[in-house]
């Protein structure tokens, strides 16, 4: 069976499903920058998969031209919402949504096309799993740019609320900057920094409006951090695996926050690094029944 995995710049989450589809069918990686020559793809693909809203356009047109079979585009992101993913929507044979969150708000729209879901993991997770956090530190961690959909503006008015009760606790922030009381700001790291930094919290904050699902939040519990995440984080379906409660409104993540730090966060930092792992292997068996599903669709 051949594929075509169409996209412009590949999500770092995404690469597990990659490595896993080599194992199983003949793939082809086709990078998109700007236009696509339909006379320079030479291969006819039995169904090709593109990675969000930008390279799609180029998919169907490939489609048109009888290059691929049949197309499935990834949902990804809060563009999700936009009008222009209901109108590329129609013109795919179905949407690989990438948490249960995503596909529920595409099915609010009124979708009625096939939705499979595919989980994103850390393509590095190895690399945090033998970091131990600090559980009688008073650090929260943040990785990301502080983007408005990532609830990153959100971030100051908690570490405001948390310093109330908690007047040591911080905020390390990777990979972006804010200027806060209480907010240590890291902008862009290594990795081996970034490891470090881990070491030295014990929790781990996800302020979402709408991510559709956050590698970071798995990055921080497979490194042992505590996530307290909203429900408008993708990556709250595997929190929850953690302990349901670690799931709340921005309102009352302050007060969850106070709460876990004046506990013993041990055996929970365990049974994070447990649930981190076994999120990879859900998703290697995802990846083959989604190929089964849509072979036998084809």
């Amino acid at each position: 069976m051949r594929v075509a995995y169409i996209a412009e710049n590949i999500h770092p989450g995404h690469w597990l499903r990659l490595d896993t589809l080599k194992e199983k069918v003949e793939l082809d990686i086709i990078k998109v920058r700007g236009l696509v020559r339909v006379s320079h793809v030479t291969k006819v693909y039995d169904l090709a998969i593109s990675e969000g809203l930008r390279p799609t356009p180029v998919a169907i047109l490939l489609r048109r031209a009888r290059i691929i079979k049949k197309l499935y585009m990834v949902a990804l992101s809060p563009a999700i919402n936009s009008r222009k993913f209901r109108i590329l929507s129609h013109h795919v044979n179905g949407i690989i949504a990438v948490s249960s969150l995503v596909k529920s708000l595409i099915q609010r729209q009124g979708y009625n096309r096939p939705i499979y879901i595919l989980h994103p993991s850390p393509p590095e997770i190895d690399l945090f799993l033998p970091v131990s956090p600090c559980y009688d530190s008073h650090n929260l961690c943040f990785i990301g740019a502080p983007a408005y959909y990532k609830g990153g503006d959100r971030l100051k008015a908690l570490i405001k609320e948390v310093r109330k009760e908690v007047p040591q606790a911080k905020l390390f922030l990777i990979g972006g900057k804010l200027e806060a009381e209480g907010i240590v700001s890291l902008g862009r790291i290594s990795q081996k920094d970034k490891l470090r930094i881990l070491a030295n919290c014990s929790l781990y904050v996800h302020p979402a409006r709408l991510d559709a699902f956050a590698i970071s939040v798995l990055e921080a519990m497979a490194a042992g951090l505590i996530p307290v995440v909203t429900p408008t984080t993708g990556s709250a379906e595997v929190v929850v695996q953690v302990d349901p409660s670690l799931v709340v409104g921005f309102n009352k993540m302050p007060h969850k926050v106070i709460e876990l730090l004046n506990r013993d966060l041990s055996k929970l930092s365990e049974k994070c690094k447990e649930v981190a792992l076994k999120h990879r292997s859900r998703v290697i068996s995802e990846v083959d029944t989604l190929l089964h599903t849509l072979v036998s669709e084809t």
